[in-house]
C-alpha cells in the first residue's frame, strides 16, 4: 500500500504523470535511476573507505542489479 501524507498531492502527481509522453516518462525514470545509483555509490564509499574503486563499483552494481537496498 502506498502512503502519502496528502491525498491531494498524490492526485496531482498522478495527473502530471499521466500527462507525460512515453519519452518524458523514460527520461524521468532514467534520471531517477541515475540519482539512486549516485546515492548508493556515495553510501558504499562512506561505509567502506578502505575499498578501491573496482570493489565499490562491484558492490554498487550488485546492489542495483541484484535487488538489495
Amino acid at each position: 500500500m502506498t502512503r502519502h501524507a496528502d491525498p491531494i498531492a498524490l492526485a496531482v502527481q498522478t495527473r502530471i504523470w499521466r500527462e507525460k509522453s512515453p519519452g518524458e516518462k523514460i527520461l524521468l525514470t532514467a534520471r531517477l535511476w541515475m540519482q539512486a545509483r549516485a546515492l548508493k555509490l556515495a553510501v558504499v564509499r562512506q561505509r567502506h573507505p578502505e575499498w578501491d574503486a573496482a570493489r565499490v563499483e562491484a558492490a554498487v552494481r550488485e546492489a542495483m542489479h541484484g535487488g538489495r537496498a
